[in-house]
């Protein structure tokens, strides 16, 4: 919810600060650009930079999420969850592979 909240800020100050220059702008740089990329700037790319939020928020989060998961399942079931964490690993390279091939 905090996460949402901060996006949407995020994203409103970045379409204001669009907008005011774009009100700034001069009339003869304002004929460069036609209305849909002006529009595109402020939907479709401050949508971009606040989709950065969620992933930045992922890059630290993630790491600290499979320790955790890692060590209440060894509380769980002992060392027998190494074997499902090889065999995770082991599928990582295979997976990569198949992705590849889909993706050509």
């Amino acid at each position: 919810m905090a996460m949402a909240e901060v996006n949407l800020k995020i994203r409103t100050a970045i379409i204001t600060s669009v907008y005011r220059k774009t009100c700034l702008l001069r009339r003869t740089t304002l004929e460069q650009f036609n209305s849909g990329e002006i529009i595109n700037y402020m939907s479709s790319d401050t949508d971009r930079i606040t989709n950065f939020c969620p992933s930045f928020h992922s890059i630290w989060s993630l790491p600290v999420q499979v320790i955790v998961t890692l060590y209440l399942l060894y509380l769980q079931i002992g060392l027998a969850f190494l074997a499902g964490l090889i065999f995770a690993i082991i599928l990582m390279p295979i997976n990569r592979i198949i992705a590849n091939k889909i993706g050509e």
